[in-house]
C-alpha cells in the first residue's frame, strides 16, 4: 500500500515554496475585469461566495457580513446585539440559491440558516451533527439537480436537509453510506438519479437512487467505469459535472500537489486526464473548486490558481495576477466563482476584493508597439491607418515611425524602401490613392508617396509648404490632394502623381488657420473642419465653396471658444460635425444644421468621428469610445473596463476596413474591434425598485409593492427612490417620468435615483423603463403614489371655510346693523333728550317772560330777576345744545376729542371763577373706544360734576381721570373749606343724576375728610 505524505506537511513545504518563488511568469491576462473593494462599497476585500437570485441581486457573502447588491447599491446585513433576527456572526463561508429561490447561509462556525430576503430577518436551522468536532472541518453546502440541499464535512460527515424535520440530519439513510465512509466530495450525474461521492480513503461510491444499489470498489454491482478509473486517488473533492457529462474533481494524488482529475466516461481508451500546476506556478497552489459557464467554459481556481481549460489544446490556460495593466485581476487565492444571466463571471477572492469579467463580450483587441530605437514599450500616439492591397495595415505614430501589421495584427517588416526618413516618419494621416497603389501620408513636415507595388516609399516636401507640419491628407475624384496644416491652413496640390513640378494652391478661406479634419465624400465634396473658422465644404473640381458654418462670429473670432474637431459625411443627407463637447448634423437637403441631442452626456473632448457597416456612429473621446444610434438616439459607453488598455483616444485617428472592422488611435496603442460583434441583450430588463425612501425614514420595498398605492401624509413629501435594472454590464439606461409632474421622460444619472423633494399634493405615478443600445424598451414599472393635501387644502375644510365666512359675513352685518341701530337709538336718546331739555327750557322761559313782563310795571325789580333767571336758562340751553350738536359730529367720535372738549371746560370754568382746577388723565384713556352715548354721558356726568363743586363754593380741585378693571374712573378731589356740603348733597339726591346714574350702570362714591373731600364715579365700559 502506498504511503500518504502528511497533509499539513505537504502544505508547510509548499507555503515556503512560496516564499522563496515571489515572482514567476504568467501567461498575459486575456481578459478585462471591473474590480469591486471596500473603498467602493464592499464590506470586506474578503469575499467567500457570490449568488444571484431570481430577481436578479447578487447576494455577497464576506468575511464582515453580507450584502446585496443591484449593481449601484450595496445593502448590508450583519450581526447586532439584542437582534435575534440579525446574522448569528459576521463571517458568511457560502451563500446558496436553492430551487425555490431560498438564500441560504454557511458561517464559519458551521451554522446554517435561511435568510428572508424580502424582511431581511435570519433564521437558524438545526444541525444535528454526531460528532461536534465534525464542524471544525472543510465545510460546503451542496445543492443537487432536484434541489435536494447537504451539508458536506469534508472527512467527517455528510448531512441532508430534512424538510419535515427542519433540520439538517445525517444522510446515511438517503445515500445507505457504510459507517467507515468518510466523504471529501459529492455531485450528482446529470439527467440520473445517480450521486458520485469521494472517499478519503481513495476512489468514489456511485450511489444510484433508482435502483437502490451503490458501487464502489470492491463491489462495483452496475459497473461503473468511474468506480475503477478513480479508486486511486485519494480524497477527492470540489466535485463538477459538467455539460459533457466529464467529472472534475480535484485530488491530492502524489501527496505534494494537488492534480485535477478528469474522467471522461464516453470516452474510449484512457478515461482519466491529470492536470497539474506546479511545473508552470513553481510555487505551492490549491484549488478550491470547478465552475462551467453556460457556453461550455470551464473554469479552475484556487490558492494562486485561475485558469480557463484549453478544448482545443486539453491544457488549462492560467490567467496571472496582474497588478500593473489595471486591467487584471490581482488575487493570492479565489474563494469562489459564479455566472450570473448575463454571463458575467464574478470571482472572490481571499484578500483583494470581488472582479466581474465577461469572456463572452471581450470586443476591444490592443495593440501595442516596441520603441524602435530602445526595444522598450513605445510612447507615440497612433495617429493614422491605412490598409494596404494585401490586407495588412499601416499604422503611424507620433515619433516612433511607421508600423506594419498581418492580418493576425502582429509586427512585420515594414519591407519598404525609405530613403528620406528610414521608416521614423511621424505620420499624422494616411489615405489610399484611387489608383489602387499608391498611398498618401502626412507627415512631420512634408509628405510620403508610397508605391506599394515597387515597395518604394518617396519623400515630397514643396517649398510652399514652408516645412510645416501636414496634419491632414485627402484625395478627391480627380485625383488631387488636400493637405490640412499645423496652423498654415489648407492646400490643394493639383494632379501629385504627376512628375515635374509640383502645383499648389492655398486655400485662401482659411489663411493660416488650424486644420484638424479633411474628408471626401461621394459627391465630389471636400469636406474640412478647422479651429476658429468652423466647417468647410469644396467642390473638389471647382473649389468653390458650398457650405460654411461657425459656432461663433467675428467678434467672438479672439476668445477662448471650443474648436471643431472632426467632421463625417455620414450618408446622403447627413453630415456630423464636432467641436470638443457638441455634436451638430448638417442636413444637405434642407441646408440646415442642429445641435444633436445625445441622450447622455459626452465623456471628455471628442477626438473623432466614423460610421460602422451598420449605421452606427462611433464617437471617441480622451475618456473612452461611445456607440450612437441616431435612428433612436440610444448611445452605449466603453472605456478600460470593457478591455481597452488605454481611453484616451487621438484626434482624428480612425479607420474602418474593408472588412468592416475598425481601427481607433489611443496615446501609446490602438484597438481593433468588429462593430457586429458588439451585441447586446435584445430584451431589456424590467426596472426593479430597491428602495423607498419618504424624508428620512425608509420603507419596505416589499410592503409597498403590495399597495396599489402609496399613501403619503402632507408632511411626507419629501420622496427618494432607487432603482435598478438588474444588470451588471451598464449597456443601457434607465429612464423615468412622474406623471403629474414631468411631461417627458428623463435619463437617471449613473447612481440610479430619483428625487422628489417637495411634491404638491394630489396623485402621482412613477414610470420606469429601460432601454438597450438598440433602442428596445422594457415593460414599463409603475409606482402609484398620492400625496394626501394638508387639512387647509381639503374640501371638507373648504367647506367649513366657507360656512365660517359666511356665518363672519352674517355676524358682521349683523353687528353692523345692530351698531347701526344702536347708533340710532343714541341718536334719538340724545334728540330726545335734547327735545325734552330745550322744551322744558323754553317752557321756562316762557313762564318767566310772562311774569316778568307782568311785574315790570309795579315790580321792576322783581321783573329783574325774572330776566336773569330767563338768560341763566336760555345760556344753559345753549350749552346743552351745543354739547349735543358735539357729540352727534362724526368727526368728534374720538376720545381725544371728548378729552380736549373737558380741558376746554375746566379752562372756562376756571377763568369765569377764578377756581383753580387741575386735569389729569391717563394716556390708556386716550386710546379708549366708547361709543357716542357713553361718551356723552360720561362727559356730562363731568360737567355736572364739575360745575356742582364750582357753585358750592370750591376754590380749587384735582380731576383725575383714568381706567381700571373694564372701568372708567373719574376722580374729583377737592378742599371743603368755603364749600357749601349741602348743595352737593343735593346734587346727589337729585332725581335726573340718579336716572342717569342707573342708565349707565354707574356708581358714585362721595368721601368726606376734615379738609378735603373726594367724588368717585365709576363707569363700566
Amino acid at each position: 500500500m502506498r504511503k500518504q505524505v502528511c497533509p499539513l506537511f505537504r502544505r508547510l513545504f509548499f507555503l515556503t515554496c512560496f516564499i522563496w518563488s515571489a515572482a514567476f511568469a504568467q501567461p498575459l491576462t486575456p481578459y478585462t475585469f471591473a474590480h469591486y473593494a471596500m473603498s467602493n462599497g464592499l464590506l470586506s476585500n474578503e469575499v467567500r461566495s457570490v449568488v444571484q437570485d431570481r430577481t436578479g441581486y447578487l447576494w455577497i457573502a464576506t468575511n464582515n457580513g453580507l450584502q446585496r447588491y443591484d449593481g449601484i447599491h450595496y445593502k448590508n446585513f450583519q450581526h447586532r446585539d439584542n437582534d435575534p433576527f440579525s446574522l448569528p456572526v459576521n463571517f458568511i463561508l457560502q451563500v446558496v440559491i436553492d430551487n425555490a429561490d431560498n438564500l441560504w447561509l454557511l458561517t464559519a462556525n458551521g451554522e446554517v440558516g435561511l435568510f428572508d430576503k424580502r424582511h431581511f430577518t435570519y433564521t437558524s436551522v438545526p444541525v444535528k451533527v454526531q460528532r461536534t468536532n465534525s464542524l471544525w472541518a472543510i465545510k460546503a453546502l451542496v445543492k443537487d439537480n432536484e434541489g435536494n440541499l447537504f451539508y458536506l464535512l469534508h472527512g467527517n460527515e455528510l448531512l441532508r436537509y430534512d424538510t419535515t424535520q427542519k433540520a439538517f440530519v445525517p444522510a446515511t439513510d438517503f445515500f445507505h453510506l457504510k459507517p467507515e465512509w468518510k466523504i471529501t466530495g459529492l455531485a450528482q450525474q446529470p439527467g440520473t438519479r445517480k450521486y458520485w461521492l469521494g472517499l478519503a480513503s481513495g476512489g468514489v461510491v456511485v450511489v444510484n437512487r433508482q435502483s437502490g444499489r451503490n458501487s464502489y470498489a470492491g463491489n462495483n454491482v452496475e459497473k461503473e467505469a468511474g468506480v475503477d478509473s478513480l479508486q486511486r486517488f485519494p480524497s477527492m473533492s470540489h466535485f463538477l459535472f459538467d455539460s459533457k457529462g466529464r467529472l472534475w474533481a480535484e485530488s491530492w494524488d502524489q501527496g505534494y500537489f494537488p492534480h485535477v482529475v478528469l474522467f471522461e466516461p464516453g470516452k474510449s481508451g484512457r478515461k482519466v486526464r491529470l492536470f497539474e500546476f506546479i511545473s508552470t506556478l513553481k510555487t505551492y497552489n490549491e484549488v478550491h473548486g470547478f465552475a462551467e459557464q453556460k457556453d461550455g467554459r470551464i473554469w479552475v481556481y484556487g490558492t494562486v490558481v485561475f485558469a480557463q481549460y484549453n478544448e482545443n489544446d486539453n491544457k488549462f490556460d492560467l490567467i496571472g495576477s496582474d497588478s500593473q495593466s489595471g486591467l487584471g485581476i490581482v488575487y493570492d487565492r479565489i474563494t469562489g466563482l459564479y455566472e450570473d444571466r448575463e454571463k458575467n463571471v464574478w470571482i472572490a477572492t481571499g484578500n483583494n476584493g470581488l472582479y466581474r469579467c465577461n469572456p463572452s463580450q471581450q470586443y476591444f483587441r490592443n495593440v501595442f508597439h516596441l520603441n524602435k530605437h530602445t526595444g522598450g514599450p513605445g510612447q507615440g500616439s497612433i495617429m493614422s491607418f491605412v490598409e494596404l492591397n494585401n490586407g495588412d495595415v499601416l499604422a503611424g505614430s507620433w515619433g516612433d515611425g511607421i508600423f506594419r501589421y498581418n492580418k493576425q495584427w502582429k509586427e512585420v517588416p515594414l519591407n519598404f524602401r525609405d530613403d528620406a526618413l528610414h521608416g521614423w516618419a511621424s505620420v499624422w494621416n494616411m489615405c489610399a490613392s484611387s489608383d489602387s497603389n499608391t498611398i498618401w501620408m502626412a507627415c512631420q513636415p512634408g509628405i510620403f508617396q508610397l508605391d506599394q507595388a515597387k515597395g518604394v516609399m518617396t519623400y515630397r516636401n514643396p517649398s510652399i509648404l514652408q516645412n510645416k507640419t501636414v496634419r491632414q491628407i485627402a484625395e478627391d475624384r480627380q485625383g488631387n490632394l488636400w493637405l490640412g496644416m499645423q496652423r498654415f491652413g489648407l492646400f490643394k496640390w493639383i494632379a501629385p502623381r504627376k512628375t515635374g513640378r509640383d502645383s499648389l494652391v492655398k486655400i485662401s478661406q482659411l489663411g493660416d488657420e488650424h486644420i484638424s479634419r479633411v474628408v471626401t465624400d461621394p459627391k465630389g465634396y471636400v469636406w474640412v473642419t478647422s479651429e476658429k473658422k468652423g466647417v468647410y465644404a469644396f467642390e473638389s473640381e471647382t473649389g468653390q465653396v458650398r457650405f460654411q458654418w461657425n459656432n461663433r462670429n467675428e467678434a467672438d473670432s479672439e476668445k477662448i471658444v471650443e474648436g471643431f474637431s472632426s467632421v463625417l459625411p455620414f450618408d446622403d443627407s447627413l453630415v456630423y460635425v464636432s467641436t470638443a463637447t457638441r455634436l451638430y448634423v448638417f442636413n444637405r437637403y434642407t441646408n440646415q444644421i442642429r445641435q444633436q441631442q445625445l441622450p447622455g452626456a459626452v465623456l471628455g473632448s471628442i477626438a473623432s468621428l466614423a460610421k460602422d457597416g451598420d449605421g452606427f456612429l462611433w464617437i471617441s473621446t480622451d475618456n473612452g469610445i461611445f456607440r450612437f444610434l441616431p435612428s433612436r438616439n440610444t448611445m452605449v459607453f466603453f472605456n478600460r473596463e470593457d478591455g481597452i488598455a488605454n481611453d484616451r483616444f487621438i484626434m482624428a485617428a480612425s479607420y474602418r476596413m474593408r472588412n468592416g472592422r475598425m481601427l481607433f488611435g489611443t496615446d501609446n496603442s490602438f484597438i481593433h474591434f468588429n462593430p457586429t460583434e458588439v451585441k447586446f441583450s435584445t430584451h431589456p430588463q424590467k426596472v426593479v425598485l430597491t428602495s423607498v425612501q419618504v424624508g428620512r425614514r425608509e420603507l419596505p420595498v416589499d410592503s409597498v409593492l403590495k399597495l396599489d398605492r402609496l399613501r403619503l401624509g402632507a408632511t411626507e413629501n419629501s420622496l427618494i427612490v432607487d432603482f435598478s435594472s438588474l444588470t451588471y454590464t451598464a449597456s443601457g439606461l434607465i429612464q423615468y417620468k412622474l406623471e403629474g409632474l414631468d411631461q417627458e421622460w428623463r435619463t437617471a444619472e449613473k447612481d440610479n435615483n430619483a428625487s422628489f423633494p417637495f411634491l404638491p399634493p394630489g396623485r402621482y405615478t412613477l414610470l420606469l423603463r429601460t432601454i438597450t443600445a438598440e433602442g428596445e424598451t422594457s415593460p414599463v414599472t409603475a409606482l402609484p403614489i398620492y400625496i394626501n393635501a394638508p387639512f387647509y387644502q381639503t374640501w371638507w375644510f373648504y367647506t367649513l371655510l366657507a360656512v365660517a365666512v359666511a356665518l363672519l359675513l352674517f355676524w358682521l352685518d349683523r353687528q353692523r346693523s345692530m351698531k347701526k341701530q344702536a347708533l340710532e337709538k343714541v341718536r334719538t336718546d340724545i334728540a330726545g333728550g335734547l327735545h325734552q331739555e330745550v322744551n322744558t327750557a323754553l317752557n321756562n322761559i316762557n313762564i318767566l317772560s310772562e311774569i316778568a313782563r307782568l311785574k315790570s310795571e309795579r315790580e321792576p325789580q322783581k321783573a329783574k330777576d325774572y330776566l336773569e333767571q330767563i338768560h341763566n336758562k336760555s345760556h344753559n340751553m345753549i350749552i346743552a345744545l351745543d354739547d349735543m350738536l358735539w357729540s352727534l359730529d362724526p368727526e368728534n367720535d374720538a376720545m381725544d376729542k371728548t378729552i380736549q372738549r373737558m380741558r376746554e371746560f375746566c379752562d372756562s370754568l376756571m377763568q369765569r371763577n377764578g377756581v383753580v382746577i387741575e386735569l389729569l388723565i391717563d394716556r390708556k384713556v386716550e386710546r379708549l373706544q366708547l361709543n357716542m352715548k357713553t361718551r356723552h354721558e360720561a362727559f356730562l356726568l363731568f360737567k355736572e360734576g364739575l360745575r356742582s363743586l364750582v357753585d358750592a363754593g370750591t376754590r380749587s380741585c384735582i380731576v383725575h381721570l383714568t381706567t381700571e378693571r373694564g372701568k372708567l374712573l373719574l376722580t374729583i378731589e377737592f378742599e371743603n373749606d368755603c364749600c357749601n356740603m349741602q348743595k352737593l348733597n343735593n346734587l346727589l339726591q337729585r332725581r335726573d343724576l340718579e336716572l342717569r346714574l342707573n342708565d349707565l350702570k354707574a356708581k358714585v362714591d362721595v368721601q368726606v375728610h376734615k379738609s378735603r373731600s373726594v367724588f368717585l364715579l365709576q363707569l363700566p365700559l
